[in-house]
């Protein structure tokens, strides 16, 4: 992909809960799966969210914002993007950095 770009993607993403997984949809996961993938990269960002407003029954967001900046920020604060993708937290690691996404249910 030549730069600028933007790349669009639809569909859903499946994942394999863990044995005591934490809070964080698919969309959350999927966010930080990303992040740590581009992590170190400059201009680069990724957003993962529910159309419907929500990622997953129990928390209150649609997905998460990463940049390429924000695991190594995260591990500044004491988080482990890792950990928190293993442990199936995400939510609580994007909750730690304000970037939780919250557009309200549509339920569409």
């Amino acid at each position: 992909v030549q730069q600028p770009a933007c790349v669009i993607a639809g569909g859903e993403t499946t994942v394999s809960l863990c044995a005591n997984p934490g809070l964080g949809g698919r969309n959350q996961a999927l966010a930080l799966a990303a992040g740590i993938e581009i992590s170190g990269m400059s201009g680069v960002a990724v957003l993962a969210a529910g159309t419907d407003g929500g990622d997953g029954p129990a928390n209150d967001a649609a997905g998460a914002v990463v940049t390429g900046q924000d695991v190594l920020r995260g591990a500044r604060f004491g988080l482990d993007a890792v950990q928190s993708l293993m442990s199936c937290d995400s939510y609580q690691y994007f909750h730690a950095l304000e970037q939780n996404q919250y557009e309200g249910r549509s339920n569409v």
